[in-house]
């Protein structure tokens, strides 16, 4: 772990191409076997390129050439993961070759990303391969609603009641399916975790709903978690909140879900990212700097057309929404505001008619009628947290408050790094030195008891 005290690291070229550790990789059914098998080419960049390939039953060896980013994905056999209410998450495993059992790590992508941005970069780049190194079985979920887990058990995505969701409801239901599910089939006793983004969130709201989530997870990092938005700088969000776009599109349900499995989605994606010339990359990167924003000079930007490809990854507009509430709430009561969805009038499924009143449908979603905040107090998971500080949509200050509100023995350090926004955690081509080695170094150490540490800056040049 870093030290107090701010520290400085040898400045690399992002742009240069990184020489590749031998892999080779091996796709049985769902299972992602990262071995050290000399691969005699090039390396193969990301596993985006496996999720989109269409495999037989047998296992086959992968020609990082052959396989072309094209949208839709084909659809390959999964072992999916059947939540309570009938949602299949898909994911995706990455190991090292056979061996001792080794201890599960999960990856849980954020907001509007699919499990695709933990292998987007080289496999010397990428966490998720550098994890799998390190001798963790690296476990890759993909958030209900993306476009890689679009599986209901009775229903289909073109049925509004299908985007029902929030990320409140991926905390509650879904997270805790998954553990669950990780362990029984590594048959281990504890997980570690780390999220980024939204993921980093559904983690803190878990713990705060279900406590019995700390016997199974020994240590969780954040990376630029979104735990309060009193603070947000982005304009996007900024724009999208004091229009009320969001409760529009919801209200007229001519739009139940954002992502490239809907077509309006897909066409604006496509006229402002072209598949070559015209602008790309620079209205691409425009877009997302107006959201949350990135560093160019972390970022390998040749390989730009390959960070957006799959972006967005797809969520339903009621997970939009919720985000939208907490920064519209903040904004309104001058203070932080996490708590679950607010259903307003505007009810999931239509409650029995003599409920059916403006602003009764919370009293038909929570018990008291009232929308339950997600206590902090009650995170009792052992968090090591890192912010960046020029994120604008993770603000730095806005997560030391929300740390502030945990038990003191929960957070164990909190890191604000220099040069870093909100998709530099898993794009950057440089974490692997500056960041990388201390959160494997942390999950080795795993929930450690250590005092908690005041802010510190760890410069990234």
């Amino acid at each position: 772990p870093a030290s107090a005290q701010p520290k400085t690291t040898k400045k690399h070229d992002p742009h240069a191409r990184r020489p590749c550790h031998d892999h080779n990789l091996y796709l049985h059914q769902s299972i992602m076997h990262v071995t050290n098998i000399n691969w005699r080419g090039s390396c193969l960049c990301s596993l985006t390129l496996i999720l989109a390939a269409s495999l037989g039953g047998e296992a086959a060896r992968l020609d990082p050439g052959s396989f072309p980013l094209d949208w839709p994905p084909q659809p390959v056999k999964m072992d999916d993961l059947v939540v309570p209410k009938g949602y299949l998450l898909e994911k995706h495993f990455a190991t090292t070759s056979d061996g001792p059992p080794r201890a599960p790590l999960i990856l849980q992508h954020g907001i509007f990303d699919t499990s695709a941005t933990w292998v987007l970069n080289d496999p010397d780049q990428s966490l998720a391969f550098l994890a799998a190194e390190a001798g963790w079985d690296v476990w890759l979920p993909n958030s209900r609603g993306n476009d890689f887990s679009l599986e209901h058990t009775t229903l289909d995505i073109s049925q509004r009641e299908y985007w029902n969701f929030t990320f409140g409801t991926m905390a509650e239901e879904d997270l805790p399916a998954i553990m669950e599910y990780v362990l029984e089939k590594t048959r281990h006793p504890k997980l570690a975790y780390v999220g980024h983004s939204q993921g980093a969130t559904q983690l803190v709201a878990a713990s705060s709903r279900h406590p019995e989530l700390a016997e199974k997870v020994s240590l969780a990092v954040l990376l630029a978690p979104v735990l309060s938005m009193q603070r947000v700088d982005s304009l996007l969000w900024n724009f999208l909140a004091k229009l009320n776009v969001d409760r529009l599109l919801a209200l007229s349900g001519l739009a139940f879900r954002i992502g490239q499995s809907n077509l309006l989605s897909r066409t604006v994606i496509q006229l402002a990212c072209p598949s070559g010339g015209g602008l790309e990359p620079i209205l691409c990167s425009s877009i997302l700097t107006l959201a949350c924003g990135f560093n160019e000079n972390q970022l390998n930007m040749t390989r730009f057309k390959d960070y957006v490809k799959y972006l967005p990854g797809g969520t339903s507009i009621y997970n939009a929404q919720h985000w939208l509430q907490l920064l519209r709430g903040a904004r309104r009561l001058g203070r932080p505001v996490f708590q679950s969805y607010s259903w307003g009038d505007d009810c999931p499924r239509r409650p029995p008619f003599f409920w059916w009143e403006p602003g009764t449908c919370n009293a038909w979603a929570y018990r008291d009628g009232v929308v339950p905040s997600y206590d902090l107090s009650k995170v009792n998971i052992p968090l090591v947290v890192y912010a960046g500080e020029g994120d604008k949509l993770g603000v730095a200050q806005d997560t030391a408050d929300a740390l502030a509100a945990m038990p003191s023995q929960t957070v164990l350090n909190f890191t604000t790094v220099h040069d870093y926004e909100h998709l530099d955690f898993t794009w950057s081509v440089v974490a692997k030195y500056d960041l990388y080695p201390e959160i494997l170094e942390w999950l080795k150490k795993g929930s450690s008891s250590a005092p908690n540490a005041l802010m510190h800056v760890v410069a990234a040049d």
